[in-house]
């Protein structure tokens, strides 16, 4: 379990995150099998891996970039999330579920079956030995692995929506995101070495400096 058993120990308010975290770490939550539990934490989310299904609870958080500091915007979140990634991984992406019920007796159920507690993305649970990232580990990734990622990804945009914008925008809005990549990377609960990532982001200030005339006189045809 993620939680330590000094932080179990102390008093935890009702419905704030740590209780619905708390909670969702309890296999009776679940109107299935819960076995082989893994809980997992990013900068925005706690992902819960319970049996055959995920589940990611977004952090009540807002960041210049996205905003889950509401009920109303985490569902929306939830929802927007389902729908873009079902484009790709249709079987993956099962919909979005409600945790329901009190504080003190919350249960994965549907809208209409008691008081929302907070919303999450319901996905199917994959192999983790079959990742990109263990295939690297383990040098099993292949060329043909790449093709076929690179020929789904190229069917993917050919048949995906255009939008027009001009060089300069796009630089713009390259410059907004490294600027809050590097805000983010360097907090400390990442625990991420702050000279790499100082490193990292000056790589890429410098190719916008280098590129940037070159790259605001084009017009962009993005999907």
């Amino acid at each position: 379990m993620m939680t330590s058993e000094a932080r179990q120990s102390e008093p935890v308010p009702l419905n704030s995150l740590a209780r619905k975290v708390l909670a969702l770490q309890n296999p009776l939550t679940y109107a299935h099998a819960a076995h082989d539990f893994v809980c997992r934490e990013t900068h925005m989310s706690y992902i819960f891996l319970a049996g055959e299904f995920a589940y990611k609870l977004k952090k009540p958080v807002r960041y210049a970039y996205l905003d889950f500091s509401t009920l109303p915007l985490r569902r929306k979140a939830c929802v927007a999330e389902v729908e873009l990634n079902r484009r790709l991984a249709p079987d993956v992406y099962l919909g979005v579920v409600a945790l329901v019920g009190s504080p003190t007796g919350p249960r994965i159920g549907s809208e209409g079956e008691g008081e929302i507690l907070d919303w999450l993305v319901k996905m199917r649970r994959l192999d983790e030995s079959r990742t990109l990232e263990s295939a690297l580990h383990d040098g099993s990734v292949t060329t043909g692995d790449l093709d076929r990622v690179a020929s789904l990804l190229r069917d993917f945009y050919k048949r995906a929506k255009r939008v027009r914008l001009t060089g300069a925008a796009h630089v713009a809005s390259w410059r907004r995101s490294l600027m809050n990549n590097r805000c983010l990377l360097v907090e400390p609960a990442l625990g991420l070495p702050r000279g790499l990532v100082h490193y990292v982001c000056g790589v890429q200030q410098r190719f916008l400096r280098t590129e940037n005339e070159k790259i605001s006189s084009l017009s962009i045809v993005a999907p």
